[in-house]
């Protein structure tokens, strides 16, 4: 089975931990192929994903997740020099957020793409958490998104993996601290070089994160659900397949 992986540090993995790889270690015959890019709004991402499927239309399922930059983008807006000045680079690239309607008309534009141009069977992952606070403002915005995507999946016949309801009973339960990329050097630079020197769970707990490092990128617990979540949606991709056999 061949999956595609197409998002942005949610899916790329390296800021945080990689939830593919641990697919990966569960399931070694299958061929995944992660094409997450940090930073990157739906406007890339759909861009990307387009291109990807015009290549090479013969993958089993695409994993498509978005929205995090869409939220997070628009909140460096309005902190400090460095974050602006991020907010200034990410738009000239490409990166433009989307507000929840145009959101949604290039969600369901770019998922009609993919149908039109191949067979292969599109999961839509929703968002744990923009900061861990369920009672911060970006988790309030996050639900109109999340919301959007549940929508778009069920009425286009796409395979929903809802991560965010397992982060709301997790985190529901439990005291939370208000945190969500406070710093930016952190954000940038720091994280990415103790994520990748294998201390994620550390930044987690020195900061009082349950399913994070920062808020919004995951740590070993939040990985877990990612992981779960997502590997039985492809599982249904598969269930799906042969009954059209």
């Amino acid at each position: 089975m061949k999956v595609l992986f197409v998002g942005d540090s949610i899916t790329r993995g390296t800021q945080g931990v990689d939830w593919i790889k641990l697919i990966e270690k569960d399931q070694p015959y299958w061929t995944l192929e992660n094409s997450g890019v940090n930073g990157e709004t739906l406007t890339r991402i759909s861009e990307r994903l387009k291109k990807l499927i015009l290549e090479q239309p013969d993958y089993h399922a695409v994993v498509f997740q978005s929205i995090t930059n869409d939220i997070l983008l628009p909140l460096f807006k309005h902190r400090g020099f460095w974050f602006r000045q991020a907010y200034n680079y990410q738009v000239k690239t490409g990166n433009i957020p989307s507000s929840p309607n145009k959101f949604e008309d290039l969600l369901r534009q770019t998922i009609e793409f993919v149908q039109t141009h191949s067979n292969t069977q599109i999961i839509l992952p929703t968002i744990g958490c923009i900061n861990e606070n369920l009672l911060a403002e970006t988790n309030a915005r996050l639900f109109s998104y999340n919301s959007i995507l549940k929508k778009a999946a069920k009425e286009m016949n796409c395979i929903l993996a809802d991560v965010s309801d397992a982060f709301q009973a997790e985190l529901s339960s439990i005291k939370t601290e208000d945190y969500c990329a406070d710093i930016f050097s952190n954000t940038a630079f720091l994280d990415l070089i103790n994520c990748n020197l294998g201390l994620a769970d550390n930044l987690s707990k020195k900061r009082k994160l349950h399913l994070t490092i920062d808020g919004i990128h995951l740590n070993s617990k939040g990985a877990r659900i990612f992981k779960e979540k997502l590997e039985t949606a492809i599982l249904l991709t598969k269930e799906r397949s042969l009954l059209f056999i």
